[in-house]
């Protein structure tokens, strides 16, 4: 028999026993103190069997005192086995396993794991506080090999081969437990929030490195439970964070420096803090801070000091003040129960002074003077439970009277979901989520700081879109679980959606312009056949190699960077439909049946993919790069696909094709990273434009000067121009070899003796184009030299992999590289010159004077 209210739990009563089934459950016995169980009231009952021996069975019982005792008869007579060292808190802990080779040896599973080898008669600790997590409430032992164990904690799971001499912690499994999320403004922005019973953790939202965000680019800052937490605008070092209870800290994460921060009544008078308090920084003041329990604690001096400036803000009913005495048969307090506290303080982004604050016992209050006077809204919203938890409160940064609340009641088994919006300062309300809009109780809620119709909501069952603020909702399922979203901020520089979840970790949408412009204009924003968002800034960054292990299977969890490079996101709403003509393409039956679940707000625009592409360039996107001078830097094609698409262009300009893989028509191939500075995309696709101009910006840890950059493109240039020309050479020898190999052909027509006479001359001219190719390709002809197309890839990989331009600084190694290179192309284009204007030559004057039929004319080179 248990019962937990929000304030208050009982385990045990009249209802608790131990049931036996003989007749697979038609009937049952219960087993009481004339079969040796303890009497008077139980409360929860492990049982372990032994697989072996299955008349052994152990039974761990929750009784004053919590005792294991131990059946040899199938249950139908029980012996006590000891009453101490078998674990604390009995109604949250009741895994007990028996060992399925040795009835003898059992497990119990509590903060540690104990393990007895006399039948339970006395215990030694198997896993204690410092080898894997603690919490322990599930485990698995292989019935082949018992060496081989699982055991599954509050922190994961953890395996042992050896009975438990060593452990490995599995670090691949994403189910992290975030309670809360939030963000700072550094470049790249991290991202930092509190696990459940896994502490306070910071992590970037990307990497400036390979291999992903690994786990160990996290660092916990706090252990404990872990919730809210905050960074300090004017100290980026510092975060604030706080574990069960109201226990706040403020926290230099890269020394370590914890200082403990939790405020006490001026008065001596007690507090009650939440296990899951209330934390909020003061948009207008740096070094402000206000943290809930029943009253607001607001701080002007980064928390060393608080001042009072609220009343008791809850109902303050005593009657469901008493966490100390909770637990029922065993105390349990453990703050999880604490009750009448302030779960929820939203001050406005902007107006001073405005100050909403939500409470664990239904009270929605609001203060628009900084606390000196505040007004209960409660009554105020239409359909709410009067003692629903108020757990999160979202106030607009566009318009000042404009809040969302989400309230729940789950906890009085109260399943409906409840939302409400207001847009004057909470004199009335609208209800914008029940049981007919969205699925699963509410938990957060955000607003876009750029588009007011836009909004996010995560209830129970996942994440929900509308972008006509409320009136209708999405679930937004694509690459996203159904899941509890416990948190919801928008990063108000990267427009990225940061996701906290309650079992998934931490998730970030990126970039929400789609939804904004939905929200904005509705479908009719959706009715051009093509158009280009406008382009964000994008930050040429160096990426280093991959910390620690480079190929390390599944062994680490890897989360996925966002992609390099400068992003275009273009929307096309059909592709192969053009304006000019071009073909439709045939909708099939799941488009169609897309298309109409969409109906009522064109979401599943912004997220479908295409179903029908070609591979006629005709059809292909053509994406143009233009410089701030107006010269193309780059142009490269890609596939459309339908609604919105992201395009990437990775900072390389128009390079040139290795001579011996260019073939005719091939696209070119990026070449070295282009400067910083100004640049402009033009996107073609079929008879449609669009373009945007934006900016390429240096990484922020480079010290490149502007000069050197200058310079360092004018050699790039001259490379590249060097570099076409070869290229052009051993075109025009491909071009020749395949001249002879359609001469040849046509000499099959000639008389005997006139073709033979003919092909003599083909045969050195074709090993005279043989050598000459072995100039690019094979090193042993030039005499241990490099071969051109070595060199070429050399600098390549000198241009392209090192921004800074003193790789290419007079008569340093990749400058020396370039001019031997150029020397090369230099030598080769002569030969291959004096081979078109005599050789090549005589063979032709020979093909004419036989009459067959000639082919275009092979060209010299220009060569300086």
């Amino acid at each position: 028999e248990y019962h937990r209210e929000p304030w208050f739990f009982t385990s045990g009563g009249r209802g608790s026993g131990l049931y036996m089934t003989l007749d697979a459950g038609k009937t049952w016995q219960r087993q009481d103190d004339k079969n040796g169980l303890p009497s008077g009231q139980l409360g929860r009952i492990g049982l372990g069997i032994s697989a072996s021996k299955p008349n052994v069975v152990y039974a761990l019982v929750e009784a004053k005192p919590t005792t294991l005792f131990r059946s040899d008869d199938g249950g139908f007579s029980w012996k006590k086995r000891a009453d101490n060292d078998i674990g604390n808190r009995p109604f949250y802990y009741a895994e007990f396993y028996v060992d399925p080779s040795n009835e003898n040896r059992i497990y119990n599973l509590w903060s540690a794991v104990t393990m007895s080898e006399d039948g339970g008669r006395t215990f030694s600790t198997l896993l204690g506080y410092n080898t894997v997590h603690p919490d322990h409430h599930a485990w698995w032992i292989d019935p082949r090999n018992p060496d081989f164990m699982i055991d599954g904690n509050d922190g994961g799971m953890a395996i042992t081969r050896d009975h438990g001499k060593t452990w490995s912690t599995v670090v691949n499994l994403p189910v992290g437990q975030f309670y809360h999320v939030d963000y700072d403004m550094a470049t790249p922005y991290n991202v930092m929030g509190g696990l459940q019973d896994n502490g306070s953790w910071v992590g970037p939202s990307e990497v400036w490195a390979m291999g992903g965000i690994r786990n160990y680019h996290w660092r916990e800052v706090l252990y404990g439970d872990g919730f809210d937490m905050a960074a300090k605008r004017n100290e980026p070092s510092v975060v604030y964070a706080m574990s069960q209870g109201g226990e706040l800290n403020r926290i230099d994460k890269e020394t370590g420096e914890t200082i403990g921060l939790k405020p006490l009544h001026p008065e001596g008078k007690p507090l009650r803090f939440n296990w899951n308090a209330a934390l909020a920084m003061d948009p207008f003041d740096d070094n402000g801070l206000y943290f809930g329990s029943q009253y607001v604690h607001h701080s002007t001096n980064g928390g060393y000091t608080w001042k009072l400036i609220s009343p008791d803000l809850t109902s303050n009913d005593t009657t469901k003040q008493k966490q100390a005495k909770s637990g029922g048969i065993t105390l349990d307090a453990t703050a999880a129960e604490n009750y009448t506290t302030i779960l929820a303080i939203a001050p406005s982004p902007i107006e001073k002074g405005l100050i909403w604050v939500g409470t664990d016992d239904g009270n929605l209050q609001i203060s628009r003077d900084a606390g000196q006077k505040w007004e209960n809204l409660t009554a105020k919203l239409p359909g709410a439970p009067q003692t629903a938890w108020i757990p999160q409160i979202h106030v607009s940064t566009i318009n000042p009277g404009e809040a969302f609340v989400v309230l729940n009641n789950y906890r009085r088994n109260d399943w409906a979901p409840y939302a409400y919006h207001t847009r004057d300062f909470g004199n009335t309300w609208r209800r914008i989520a029940d049981a007919k809009s969205v699925d699963g109780h509410c938990l957060a809620i955000v607003q876009d700081p750029q588009q007011e119709n836009l909004l996010f909501l995560g209830t129970d069952r996942g994440l929900w879109v509308s972008v006509n603020a409320g009136q209708d909702w999405t679930q937004w399922k694509k690459d996203f679980p159904a899941v509890p979203v416990q948190d919801l901020k928008i990063h108000p520089r990267d427009h990225d959606l940061i996701v906290a979840t309650f079992g998934r970790a931490l998730w970030i949408m990126d970039d929400i312009r789609p939804l904004r412009l939905l929200a904005a204009q509705g479908k009719s924003g959706l009715e051009k056949d093509m158009f280009l968002l406008p382009v964000e800034n994008a930050i040429a960054a160096n990426y280093r190699s991959v910390d620690g292990i480079r190929f390390n299977g599944a062994a680490d969890f890897a989360g996925r960077n966002p992609g390099r490079g400068a992003e275009f996101v273009l929307y096309i709403r059909q592709p192969g439909k053009s304006g000019g003509g071009s073909k439709s393409v045939k909708e099939t039956a799941e488009e169609k049946e897309k298309k109409a679940k969409a109906k009522e707000t064109g979401i599943d625009s912004v997220a479908t993919t295409a179903t029908a592409k070609s591979d006629s360039k005709e059809t292909d996107i053509k994406v143009i790069i233009l410089n701030a001078m107006g010269d193309t830097a780059r142009t490269f094609t890609t596939k459309p696909d339908t609604g919105f698409q992201v395009i990437r262009w990775n900072f390389d300009r128009d390079g040139v094709n290795y001579p011996q893989y260019a073939k005719p028509g091939k696209e070119i191939p990026g070449g070295p990273k282009v400067a910083p500075g100004k640049y402009k995309v033009i996107i073609r696709y079929l008879s449609y434009k669009d373009s945007s101009n934006f900016e390429v910006k240096a990484d922020p840890r480079s010290t490149v000067d502007a000069k050197d950059v200058v310079q360092r493109e004018v050699k790039i240039n001259r490379f590249i121009e060097v570099a076409r020309r070869g290229s052009q050479g051993f075109d025009q020898l491909r071009e020749a070899r395949a001249m002879i190999e359609r001469y040849e052909k046509l000499l099959d027509n000639l008389p005997d003796g006139q073709r033979d006479s003919l092909r003599k001359f083909s045969k050195p001219v074709r090993d005279s184009i043989k050598v000459l190719m072995e100039i690019y390709l094979d090193p042993e002809d030039l005499k241990g030299l490099e071969h051109v197309t070595q060199q070429l890839g050399d600098l390549y990989y000198a241009t392209e992999s090192y921004l800074d331009p003193m790789r290419l600084v007079e008569g340093g190694t990749a400058d020396l590289a370039m001019q031997q290179f150029e020397q090369s192309v230099k030598a080769a284009l002569k030969r291959i010159n004096h081979f078109l204007q005599n050789d090549w030559l005589i063979y032709r004057s020979a093909m004419e004077r036989a009459q067959v039929p000639l082919f275009k004319d092979l060209k010299v080179i220009e060569n300086e």
